[in-house]
């Protein structure tokens, strides 16, 4: 998915938070293009990124994994491993970060398989991670698989929903609403790898504008697919406060003024039960949505945020969720 269709996707009631955070970005650099670049330079620079393509410890990891998780698909269980600790059960003592920004990079195939894969490769990161590093891996989380929309939110699942129930009796409703959960259970189950590779990504990352940004604009994607997002954001809210201890004024203004938007984020409507009406003696769906806005940490936040800008010393202690 490009990073156009990524920003699109991101788009809340008011004003969409990736262009918010995007305005308060610093403007890179302009980097020289292949054209202007040394060839000695150009040529070095492919040889070393086909040395880290080859990288023995990646190469042995992806097939080795592959078959965990396929394995594992096949059966109908759970691969066997619950955190991401390939490199740990099988370290390597020449496993550059730059070898496995190459395997992040690569894309194609099922995405739950190879988001599993490159979940476990993100254990061979070291805990402290280069400026290059970390831009680079922000750039693979904005680029990160999708997930899945819940069932009921998308016009073709909508149309299935509604021939299974449009000529349904009163006493179907149980049998009906225990249908619709298989197919939401399923769905859960194929997004349960790209989400923790999506939380894989955003817990590598050390605390910066650019992280937090894409942390939320993760937030808004999951709404969007009619996941709750809450675990994830107080996740990326307890990041905040580290940022925001050396953050330049304009950013910390930035900050505040999509914290302000993306709190009153309210995702697509979705089918959600069945109800029966006596007037009409027909069965229909009702609806519901996913919404930020029951996360209570959001408050304290932006009560920090505004008072740093205010008074820098101000510390934050948000509340652990009730």
């Amino acid at each position: 998915m490009s990073k156009v269709t990524i920003r699109l996707a991101l788009a809340v009631s008011l004003v969409a938070p990736g262009l918010l955070f995007a305005q308060a970005s610093k403007p890179s650099a302009t980097k020289p293009t292949a054209a202007t670049k040394p060839a000695a330079t150009t040529t070095g620079q492919a040889r070393r990124a086909e040395n880290h393509a080859r990288n023995a410890a990646v190469v042995a990891a992806i097939p080795a994994l592959t078959k965990e998780v396929e394995s594992a698909m096949r059966s109908g269980g759970d691969a066997p491993r619950s955190e991401s600790s390939y490199f740990n059960d099988n370290p390597s003592s020449d496993l550059p970060p730059q070898a496995i920004i190459v395997a992040l990079r690569r894309s194609g195939g099922d995405p739950r398989v190879s988001s599993y894969v490159k979940w476990q490769l993100l254990s061979g990161l070291p805990k402290e991670l280069d400026e290059e590093t970390t831009k680079d891996l922000i750039q693979i989380y904005r680029s990160s698989p999708r997930p899945i929309d819940r069932p009921g939110i998308d016009k073709r699942t909508r149309g299935e929903l509604d021939r299974i129930v449009r000529n349904a009796k009163e006493d179907e409703k149980d049998r009906l609403e225990e249908q619709y959960q298989q197919m939401i259970d399923q769905t859960a189950k194929d997004n349960f790898y790209l989400l923790k590779y999506r939380d894989g990504l955003f817990a590598k990352l050390p605390p910066s504008f650019d992280a937090l940004a894409a942390g939320f604009e993760d937030a808004v994607v999951r709404v969007d697919s009619g996941i709750d997002a809450g675990e994830h954001t107080r996740a990326v809210l307890k990041a905040l406060p580290e940022w925001a201890n050396n953050a330049p004024p304009e950013q910390l203004k930035q900050m505040s003024r999509a914290l302000e938007q993306i709190q009153k984020k309210k995702g697509p409507e979705y089918y959600n039960k069945t109800s029966w009406s006596e007037s009409t003696r027909k069965m229909s769906w009702t609806k519901a949505s996913e919404s930020l806005s029951g996360i209570s940490q959001f408050k304290e936040a932006q009560e920090f945020i505004d008072d740093k800008i205010k008074n820098p010393t101000t510390p934050l202690k948000l509340k652990e969720e009730k």
